[in-house]
């Protein structure tokens, strides 16, 4: 007796211990912290059609599209989820929403295994690769049920075995029509395509009569109408034909899989892919081998498809490889043969487990980050000071907004991006978060009178340099800006342009800090950054100070920014430059800035590379003090040594730009006024 046959003598016990196993990491994977930006304007549509009767089939929630329809609301999981939250509470509510999706995947795949006859074996890497791939995807989300209506269309398709009847068809109807209106069943009639088409193989094949063609075409056409059985009268099919790709380069869930290229279940499924394929192509199935084709490309375009077309590749294989009465083949194989598929089992599911474990420990940690990616304090902050308003949000915030600030509040953008919002708006919504002038306009537009923006330094010069708004709050990760803003005008100023400090009244800022250390979080968000401005103007030796900074690699990068521009201001041009070099997402000024320090200390090659880097950036709207920062900054270099690497083209574009500024005093001194955004140096 081999060890996989000892392993079918004691197949109950486990399968028992199995489940078990499998059930108790499920319900530790639920406990993931949530961070679907999507589930709380699902729960507030929810809510209010259920408490308020508002259609789930028009916006109340943005100022920019009020009133218009929304297409494929999947209102039964908002249905689903509102119950839940409403019953357990909010974070309860979604914890048990992910063990129910997850619980229920897991029932009918132990279905499914039982009904293909697995072996033991099998079932138990099965079980291990199904967790690994529900790890990479537990959201709260309407997909998350999904995966176990994928199983269930291969349950009954197997179950039917080329019968179309209305025995066998009825319940694919049943399930289509539940589907379609609880979310997009796209991948259910792709599998559906896949079994009628190994159905008419067969049907070809045996010269069956004519009558089971017939019932073949009705069926087929019964089931693909299901499709249409919705509010909206629309089918995913037709929707998926019209979908615009632009959006995948837009929207973060339309990643190539390459996102998930650490996590070993992608090396699996590759393996498990080129496997299920040599299977399909020997069994000629070619319905399911044109449905693993399709599904493997898409998987290589997608990380949102990586996850549901593993679950679906290993119910397949699985079932193709017990067709194959597997133990019956791995009996006939010599004992070396067996011990290598058993160790290489064995090294599959170890891998799979340690990864899932790490994971898991880590969930914990992850908490915090997680929850930290709402706007919390901010949300807080407005309810207690009874503000209401229009805002422009992040898109990841908005549906947190909408859920916890509405009616009272209305938002510019949320996830609900192609079934409300054209991808028009969000491509406008991109544009006015870099843009100023856009912003300003968009502001004055919709009579705009709050900002919800990350706080960094790109969101502090953006609102800066519109000059529009002004700080009002900040929270741990999100800012508040405001019409009337909370007194932080300096701060303000600070945080966008650093380089600004000495043009500045430091009165002004000591007032302010006091203020800020009254209402802002003390350990994160803007604070950090000025305790070292606070600290580096009490410091009695300004150099000593700047030296004494912990790791740069922690310091967020306006503080960088201002150590930067103070030790330019020292003249210490080392130090400076490695405060800009270690900057991990420059802007324009960071590079001439280190160039200068480079320039400065007599390192004209090192300065010339430095600068070179950032003129192959195509930057987007920059600022007079820039373009003349970084002519001056040319000149400097050409005079000192010439320019090698840098081509006349820029220079001339420089030119022209400056001279469509009727600047003509272009070789006056560079000087740090220019980093602050004044084109005059500062009177001394």
């Amino acid at each position: 007796m081999n060890e996989f046959s000892l392993l079918e003598r004691y197949r109950i016990p486990i399968i028992v211990v199995l489940v078990i196993a499998c059930q108790f990491i499920l319900i530790i994977i639920a406990q993931k912290p949530t961070a679907s930006f999507d589930a709380f304007w699902h729960l507030r549509m929810g809510q209010d059609l259920i408490e308020n009767g508002l259609s789930p089939r028009v916006d109340h929630y943005s100022f920019t599209f009020k009133g218009e329809p929304i297409s494929h609301a999947p209102y039964l999981f908002q249905f689903f989820l509102y119950y839940l939250v409403d019953g357990f509470g909010l974070e309860n509510g979604f914890v048990l929403y992910k063990t129910i999706g997850i619980t229920a995947l897991l029932i009918t795949a132990l279905i499914w295994l039982w009904q293909i006859r697995a072996p033991v074996g099998l079932i138990a890497v099965y079980l291990v690769m199904l967790i690994a791939l529900i790890q990479l995807r537990t959201m709260v989300r309407p997909d998350l049920l999904s995966n176990s209506l994928i199983i269930l269309v291969l349950i009954l398709m197997y179950r039917a075995k080329n019968e179309y009847s209305a025995r066998t068809m009825l319940p694919v109807v049943v399930l289509m029509v539940f589907w379609s209106n609880y979310h997009t069943p796209i991948l259910g009639y792709v599998l559906l395509f896949g079994f009628f088409v190994d159905s008419a193989v067969v049907y070809y094949q045996n010269r069956v009569k004519k009558e089971a063609w017939v019932n073949w075409f009705a069926w087929g056409g019964i089931i693909a109408a299901t499709g249409f059985a919705n509010p909206n009268l629309s089918h995913a099919v037709i929707n998926s034909i019209n979908f615009d790709h632009r959006w995948k380069a837009l929207i973060q869930e339309y990643v190539p899989s390459v996102f998930y290229a650490s996590k070993p279940i992608v090396y699996v499924l590759v393996a498990v892919a080129i496997l299920l394929i040599a299977l399909l192509v020997r069994k000629r199935r070619v319905g399911l081998l044109i449905v693993v084709v399709i599904l493997s490309y898409n998987s290589l375009l997608l990380s949102r498809m990586v996850a549901v077309t593993g679950i679906i590749f290993i119910s397949l294989f699985t079932m193709l490889v017990s067709e194959l009465d597997y133990t019956a083949w791995i009996g006939r194989q010599t004992p070396k043969i067996r011990h290598s598929i058993s160790i290489i089992l064995v090294s599959v599911a170890g891998i799979l487990i340690l990864d899932i474990a790490t994971v898991a420990r880590a969930y914990d940690r992850s908490r915090d980050s997680a929850m930290a990616k709402y706007p919390y304090e901010v949300v807080d902050y407005i309810k207690s000071n009874n503000l209401n308003g229009r805002i422009i949000n992040e898109y990841g915030s908005g549906g947190f907004l909408l859920y916890h600030l509405a009616p009272d509040s209305e938002i510019y953008i949320d996830g609900r991006t192609n079934i409300l919002y054209p991808i028009e708006h969000l491509i406008q919504y991109l544009k006015i978060r870099v843009d100023p002038k856009l912003f300003r306009q968009e502001v004055a537009r919709y009579d705009v009178g709050y900002a919800i923006l990350g706080t960094n330094s790109g969101a502090y010069e953006l609102v800066h340099s519109a000059g529009i708004l002004n700080l009002e709050f900040v929270g741990r990760r999100f800012s508040l800006f405001s019409e009337q803003g909370g007194g932080f005008q300096t701060l303000q100023l600070l945080a966008a342009r650093p380089a600004c400090w000495n043009s500045i009244s430091h009165a002004e800022f000591n007032k302010e800090y006091l203020l800020a250390k009254r209402t802002f979080p003390g350990k994160f968000g803007l604070m950090p950054f000025l305790r070292l401005v606070n600290d580096y103007s009490e410091a009695e030796d300004p150099i000593s100070y700047l030296e004494s900074l912990e790791s740069i690699a922690r310091l967020p990068a306006w503080s960088l920014r201002f150590a930067g521009h103070q030790s330019l201001e020292l003249k210490q041009y080392d130090m400076a430059f490695k405060y800009f070099i270690a900057i991990e997402d420059k802007n324009p000024r960071d590079f001439m800035a280190g160039s200068w320090a480079l320039l400065q200390d007599n390192k004209h090659n090192l300065a010339e590379s430095n600068l070179h880097t950032s003129t192959r950036v195509k930057w987007k709207n920059l600022q007079l003090s820039d373009i003349v920062a970084m002519h001056n900054l040319l000149g400097q270099l050409a005079q000192s040594g010439g320019l090698e690497k840098i081509p006349d083209s820029f220079v001339d574009n420089l030119e022209n730009q400056l001279s469509h500024y009727q600047i003509s005093d272009k070789d006056k001194k560079l000087h740090i006024g220019l980093f602050c955004g004044n084109i005059e140096p500062a009177s001394m």
